[in-house]
Order: structure tokens, then C-alpha cells, then sequence
């Protein structure tokens, strides 16, 4: 009799996957009836938190995190947004315990090896990944891994995917001014900025219910609309991500009067004369 129940439990549970995936998509195309944002970003916020809310070694609730990262990203994709960049290592965390750092090194290396086997995966999604950051930080075989995918997925151009690792805006600013030496025109700091030729953040999601920013994209995020869910980064789902677009698209009218604002100050030159 068992033998005979599980044929049809994978069936049944193969028809509901397609039923899904059916609905999704046709929740997609609604938001599609509206402006979608050019550029999402991600503060990958609650994974310490996760593990002590169920009582869980750090390094299983960074690997449940990560399995999210890869769901949520897919949603981005079939919803059809151009750009995402995913906050997942500050500068500022190499001062975490050096078992904390040992295991997201660990489970970096994992997991950039998992994508180097799937390139055509990524291929076959159109993702092209960008790693934005100080990534002569990363042990040299992370760094080889790095180049690697970004190499091999630079043909794409269906989603932009920005991977900051070893990222900071502060870090990034004073980046961008030594590269502008003694100009200090906003367009010239720009031009050496890591984000430079990538639509700036129209929303920005971090978990948790926090609305700090963190020394994430803080020069590029003038214009754009924070939304913070309550939930923990692993437990961020499908609804969350809706939910945030739906606002955005909500407060679109705002958020473009707010950046045109913006925009006339950064063109003012204020070189001394």
C-alpha cells in the first residue's frame, strides 16, 4: 500500500507546485500593470536572531537564510525586476568572533562553489553578478571564486545581481573621493562610486522591523522608499515581498517629486571659485 501512496503523493505535490507557480505568475503580471521598481535592495537583517528565536546554531540559521536569499531572488526575477543588490557582508562585520566570521567564509565558499557548478543555470535566468566591495578582504580562493562567476555571467543581461560583500558606504565614499582626487563635483565622487552605472535603489527592504541603514548604499538611497517587515530575514516570503512593490508603486508619485529634488541640488556645482 505504500509502495502504491507515494507515486501519488509526488504527483499530488508535483500538481500543486505547477498550481503555484501558475498563480504567482498571474499575481506578477498584475503588479506588472504598474511601475515596478528598477532597483530592490536587501538588508539581509535577523539570521542571529533566527537561530536564537529556534534555537539554532548560528551557522544552520545563516545556511536557512541563504535558502531564502535564492527564493526570494527567484521571485525578483519572474516578477521581472532589472536590478537587485543584496547587503550580505559589512565591512563592519569582520569585528563579529572569528567563529562567526570562519563560518560565513565557510559557507561563502560553499555556496559561490555551488553556483560555479551551476553556471548555466544562471545562464539559462539571464542573472549577471556583480560583486561590489572590498573583496581584497576575502580569503584569495573566494576572491578567485568571485572573478570567476562574474566572468562567466557577464553576457547576461536579463537581472543585474549585486553581491556586497565587504561593503561599506563610508568605505565607498571615501573610495569614490580619493578617485576623484580634487574634484568635488557630485558627478565626479560618482563616477568612482562601486554603484556607478546601475540604476540608484527605488525601494529598499530590511527585515526585521529595523529602519537602520547600516552604511548601506546611504550616498545612492536619497530618493528612495525604506520598508521595513517585521518578519526575521529567513521568514521573509512571498507576501512580504508583494507588499513592499505594492507600496512602492503607491508611493511612486512621491518618491519621484522627492528625487527630482535631489537631482537639482547633485547637478549644482559648488567648486570654489
Amino acid at each position: 500500500m505504500a509502495n502504491l501512496l507515494t507515486p501519488l503523493l509526488q504527483f499530488l505535490l508535483s500538481g500543486l507546485d505547477l498550481a503555484l507557480l501558475y498563480l504567482r505568475r498571474c499575481l506578477f503580471q498584475i503588479l506588472a500593470s504598474a511601475p515596478l521598481p528598477h532597483h530592490v535592495s536587501f538588508i539581509l537583517d535577523g539570521n542571529r536572531r533566527y537561530a536564537r528565536k529556534y534555537d539554532l546554531p548560528p551557522g544552520d540559521a545563516h545556511q536557512t537564510g541563504f535558502r531564502n536569499l535564492v527564493r526570494i531572488l527567484r521571485y525578483c526575477a519572474e516578477l521581472g525586476l532589472p536590478c537587485v543588490s543584496i547587503f550580505a557582508f559589512s565591512i563592519d562585520n569582520f569585528r563579529r568572533t572569528p567563529h562567526e566570521i570562519a563560518t560565513l567564509m565557510s559557507l561563502f565558499r560553499e555556496k559561490l562553489l555551488a553556483l560555479g557548478d551551476d553556471i548555466a543555470l544562471l545562464n539559462d535566468a539571464g542573472i549577471r553578478i556583480h560583486f561590489i566591495g572590498d573583496i581584497s578582504l576575502l580569503d584569495q580562493d573566494i576572491r578567485d571564486l568571485v572573478l570567476h562567476l562574474a566572468e562567466e555571467t557577464k553576457g547576461n543581461d536579463r537581472l543585474d545581481l549585486l553581491l556586497c560583500i565587504a561593503y561599506s558606504t563610508r568605505y565607498e565614499m571615501v573610495r569614490g573621493a580619493r578617485g576623484a582626487c580634487e574634484e568635488v563635483t557630485v558627478a565626479d565622487v560618482e563616477r568612482e562610486m562601486y554603484l556607478t552605472g546601475y540604476p540608484e535603489p527605488d525601494l529598499l527592504v530590511r527585515t526585521s522591523g529595523e529602519w537602520r541603514m547600516s552604511n548601506f548604499v546611504q550616498w545612492q538611497s536619497g530618493g528612495c522608499m525604506l520598508h521595513s517587515p517585521g518578519c526575521l530575514w529567513p521568514e521573509l516570503s512571498l507576501r512580504h515581498l508583494v507588499s513592499a512593490v505594492v507600496r512602492f508603486q503607491r508611493g511612486r508619485d512621491y518618491l519621484r517629486d522627492a528625487r527630482s529634488k535631489i537631482w537639482f541640488y547633485d547637478r549644482c556645482d559648488f567648486k570654489r571659485s
